[in-house]
């Protein structure tokens, strides 16, 4: 990643640095061919006036003629690196880095902690369901070994932190339920029959919404009781500070922040990788 920002820095000051190593030279040059005499090497005084025509129109093309080639082998070379560049950043960046920003920057923006994870792509479109697709298809076939190594770890990692996320919630719903059960009990002498409860109020617990508990379960306590709106606002804060002392719960959010980081950082990378190849190769 840092290799990639500081190459990218010097494609983006290019001018200045090319003004910066020729001002060097200059100043290194300039005393070095003050005290250069060409005659201590070369004895010219007896040569004819064509002689030495010839001979420096001999050199000129010689020196031409090697500049040439030198410059065509540069050009050529510079426009196939060129070509096989725009060629990986429109066919493994960009796919790379278009899903992942449509993930990090819009839908975990919706749903910051989603419970649906794939990395098949669904045959139809859905909103609450997060797709890994453009990795494995890249891994599949020969651009996979275009993929700088660098690039090839930060995406293996960013899949392993996913993979953490989602094996961190598989008590996440059982957890919630039972510390809802657990506080009613405790508080009102009654249990809430919702069994998927834990399943769609995962959100609001770990974002800590204080979300009224009451507004989803009212109907479903068994034995039903009447609750006032002071005594409701005391056991909604229990349920919610009950579950931000569970490991469970701890765990998940943790999960999901190395989850963001990892993500964030590989968009970091691809976007570094793209603009490099806009600003040295496509400008």
């Amino acid at each position: 990643m840092k290799k990639e920002k500081v190459k990218l820095f010097f494609v983006q000051n290019k001018p200045l640095m090319y003004t910066l190593i020729i001002t060097i030279l200059i100043n290194i040059a300039i005393p070095l061919f003050k005290n250069f005499n060409i005659r201590t090497i070369f004895d010219i005084s007896n040569l004819s006036t064509d002689i030495i025509t010839m001979l420096s129109a001999i050199f000129g093309a010689i020196v031409g003629g090697i500049f040439t080639l030198i410059g065509t082998s540069y050009s050529n070379k510079q426009q196939l690196k060129a070509k096989t560049n725009t060629k990986k950043k429109n066919l493994i960046y960009k796919p790379l880095y278009d899903e992942l920003a449509e993930i990090h920057y819009v839908q975990l923006k919706e749903k910051p902690f989603p419970s649906r994870i794939t990395y098949v792509k669904a045959p139809y479109k859905d909103i609450d369901l997060i797709q890994y697709t453009a990795w494995d298809r890249i891994k599949t076939d020969s651009r996979y070994i275009e993929v700088p190594n660098h690039l090839k770890e930060s995406m293996e990692s960013l899949y392993i932190t996913v993979e953490n996320y989602i094996d961190s919630q598989k008590e996440l719903s059982k957890e919630i339920y039972s510390i809802l059960n657990e506080v009613l009990k405790n508080q009102l002498n009654t249990k809430c029959n919702i069994v998927n409860f834990g399943n769609y109020f995962a959100t609001y617990v770990l974002l800590d919404s204080q979300e009224n508990i009451f507004d989803h379960i009212a109907e479903s306590l068994t034995p039903n009781v009447d609750i006032d709106e002071l005594t409701k606002t005391k056991v909604n804060n229990i349920f919610y500070d009950t579950c931000a002392r569970s490991s469970i719960v701890q765990n998940v959010k943790a999960k999901h922040s190395n989850w963001m980081k990892q993500q964030q950082s590989t968009l970091e990378l691809l976007e570094t990788l793209i603009k490099y190849i806009n600003i040295k190769y496509e400008e």
